[in-house]
């Protein structure tokens, strides 16, 4: 494999890997809010 191939292929995987992470983040986020809204509502 050459260099570059190689370097575009850790980049890709850095891209995928940081996407994710803020996928979940934001969605663990949003779970944690409804949750709350859930606990509020019910008092």
């Amino acid at each position: 494999m050459s260099p570059k191939i190689n370097a575009l292929a850790t980049l890709t995987i850095l891209a995928v890997s940081c996407a994710t992470f803020i996928a979940w983040w934001l969605m663990a986020k949003a779970e944690k809010r409804r949750l709350l809204e859930m606990k509020m509502s019910h008092q």
